[in-house]
């Protein structure tokens, strides 16, 4: 015989109140679609490929040509004819041994061995030569004919006997070019996206049990941070400046097989014969003014677009959290005078003063460095936009400081520390979580006003604002270029303030219906 049934719990009921918003859940969903893609942009919006696996001959040709003119040019360097420090020496070494190395694994047939014979040669010159390791870089470098010898005829081998011809199969290798591009945060954020999705089912109510939040909560975050740490860590970042899709068409690059992006065009690669083109084609959403297709832009715009308004309304939360906890709980002075600063703040034009403080740190060195322009929006919009929630958690602090549940902890002689972060702050949440998602709202927004101004997200990098500042000027001519952005901004901020409304419906009693 079954127990009685556990009591609704006060996330249950706020949760079943949001999902008959149909609105707020088709308006969650689309935000999800779209961090999704500002996750995987680097893999859905690239010009390089995910994976190729071929030959490149004209990189086979440009180490054939280096390894023979350097060869050459270090046997007139030993034998006297151009002055040389002994560290330019040891480079001139390095490079001729390098392209020799890359041309002996590149060869299928007898020219791998000769490659890799005239390499080991190479390397038994510049032993004899260079006996003294340690010898200082700036000293000059002794002539030496036999080594000069020695390597004119190295160089006259590698003309002659390893020039590769424009038919030769060379020596498939794999790559993953796209892959191998990612830095650290890129694959924290892939990996962030892929375990969220995995912690939805501790989110679920168990038979006889509640809800895993702190478990779905470690599966969430622990491995994202594993993958931005191992990644920075163990993987050799290669930004591959190969032009795959050129050198196919000419024939440099042989491929046996290639995968590429669904959106295979870089962020900033430009085609001057599809300058303003209309959507469709190849093209989807069309190409900008320098010919870069709006697509690929619009995907990595979103990334910054909504990280600016996680990062910045996460800083003025955090902000306001503790300014605002501090003036509910302790009372007295200290709430006189935060009261008197969060009044004196809202005094100012917030757009405004962020106009200004923007415009005075643009192009300016902070401790010697010029901070990215990005990370300057976020601290601005973060560090001016804390007075509501720090006035949302004051009130709320004020509210509970009341209450016989903070009255009983006191009384059994819970520390303040306790009393604070285990029963006034976590009741007192709620109006912060409406106030995020509506703040996260105004700031892509203001990102967005301050990019459009020419005072956000500069060149090269795009936002969404920063893309209807550069469509200025092509408002009659070529409408796709401030449409797609601009539809992005109104779906996004229209997306966060159904979200909330509907949030700040099923958190407050007194709302629901």
């Amino acid at each position: 015989m079954s127990g009685p049934p556990l009591p609704r719990s006060g996330f249950d009921i706020a949760l079943a109140m949001f999902l008959k918003r149909r609105r707020a859940v088709a308006a969650a969903a689309i935000l999800a679609v779209f961090f999704l893609a500002a996750a995987w942009t680097p893999l859905l919006a690239n010009h390089l490929p995910l994976h190729f696996r071929g030959f490149d001959r004209a990189a086979a040709r440009t180490a054939w040509r280096v390894a023979h003119l350097e060869a050459q040019s270090l046997s007139r360097q030993l034998a006297g004819g151009e002055p040389r420090t002994l560290a330019q020496v040891r480079e001139s070494f390095d490079v001729v041994e390098g392209r020799l190395g890359h041309l002996a694994g590149t060869f299928l047939d007898a020219r791998s061995e000769a490659a890799a014979g005239l390499a080991t040669r190479v390397r038994e010159v510049r032993a004899a030569y260079d006996g003294d390791p340690s010898a200082g870089g700036a000293a000059p470098a002794a002539p030496s004919p036999d080594a000069a010898k020695a390597l004119r005829e190295a160089a006259a081998a590698v003309k002659e006997g390893l020039r590769p011809g424009d038919a030769d199969a060379l020596r498939p290798e794999t790559r993953w070019p796209a892959i191998r591009a990612l830095d650290a945060t890129d694959a924290a954020l892939i990996a962030l996206s892929v375990s969220c999705l995995a912690s939805l089912p501790l989110l679920r109510k168990r038979k006889g049990a509640g809800r895993r939040f702190r478990a779905a909560a470690l599966v969430a975050l622990a491995p994202a941070v594993a993958a931005g740490i191992a990644w920075a860590l163990l993987v050799d970042r290669l930004d591959d400046p190969t032009d795959y899709a050129g050198g196919i068409a000419k024939g440099g690059l042989v491929a046996e097989s290639i995968t590429m992006p669904p959106v295979p065009w870089g962020l900033n690669q430009n085609d001057l014969e599809k300058v303003a083109l209309g959507p469709g084609g190849d093209h989807l959403l069309g190409t900008d003014e320098n010919g870069r297709d709006l697509l690929c832009r619009m995907l990595w715009g979103a990334r910054i677009s909504l990280s600016v308004g996680f990062v910045a309304v996460g800083i003025y939360v955090l902000i306001g959290i503790v300014v605002g906890a501090v003036a509910g709980y302790a009372g007295g002075w200290p709430d006189i005078v935060i009261s008197r600063v969060v009044e004196w703040v809202i005094c100012f034009p917030v757009f405004f003063l962020i106009l200004v403080i923007v415009a005075f740190l643009k192009d300016r060195t902070v401790f010697g460095m010029e901070p990215p322009q990005l990370l300057v929006i976020m601290v601005v919009i973060g560090v001016t936009g804390w007075t509501g929630v720090a006035r949302l958690v004051r009130a709320e602090f004020l509210r509970l400081a009341g209450q016989d549940f903070v009255l009983a902890a006191r009384a059994l002689g819970a520390p303040s520390r306790r009393v604070i972060f285990g029963h006034v702050l976590p009741n007192s949440m709620a109006p912060v979580f409406v106030a995020a998602t509506f703040g996260v709202a105004g700031a892509i927004l203001l990102e967005s006003a301050l990019s459009f101004l020419g005072l956000g997200i500069t060149v090269p990098k795009p936002s969404w604002g920063g893309m209807l500042f550069s469509a200025h000027g092509y408002e009659t001519r070529s409408t796709w270029l401030f449409l797609w952005p601009g539809l992005a901004i109104f779906l996004v901020i229209t997306c966060y303030n159904l979200v909330g409304e509907a949030l700040r419906d099923a958190l407050d009693p007194r709302l629901r219906q």
